[in-house]
């Protein structure tokens, strides 16, 4: 029987500050292969700041060192309430580019989602 991997990074939670003045802040906590950690960081807006704080915990933890390439996002429907689509392509040291999805009425949770699906695949194809 195949037995089911765990991804490697999970996200528990996480909470972001912005402002019209200053930088957008994100503290984020996450699981990294079963150990818990935090981290923190700034960006030019609220996805910018808890991805740069997601890429600091995972770094923090793991050896898989990577550049996002692209970010998109998509709004499928009208109102303030519609569900959003974020693409997110990465790439590591060996040239694997993964593209990952999130979706999600929250664009941060969807850029969260997306950012989690992409490094665990990315992880996987550095342990193959």
């Amino acid at each position: 029987a195949r037995q089911e991997q765990r991804p490697i990074l999970q996200v528990e939670d996480f909470q972001v500050t912005t402002s019209m003045k200053g930088k957008a802040e994100a503290k984020v906590w996450i699981t990294f292969d079963g150990e818990r950690v935090s981290a923190a960081a700034t960006g030019v807006g609220p996805v910018d700041a808890v991805v740069n704080a997601l890429k600091t915990a995972a770094e923090s933890r793991g050896k898989l060192f990577f550049d996002l390439v692209d970010f998109q996002v998509e709004i499928n429907s009208p109102g303030t309430d519609a569900s959003v689509e974020t693409t997110i392509t990465m790439k590591d040291a060996k040239n694997n580019r993964v593209v990952a999805t999130g979706t999600s009425p929250d664009i941060i949770v969807a850029s969260v989602n997306a950012f989690v699906d992409g490094y665990n695949v990315l992880w996987s194809r550095q342990k193959e």
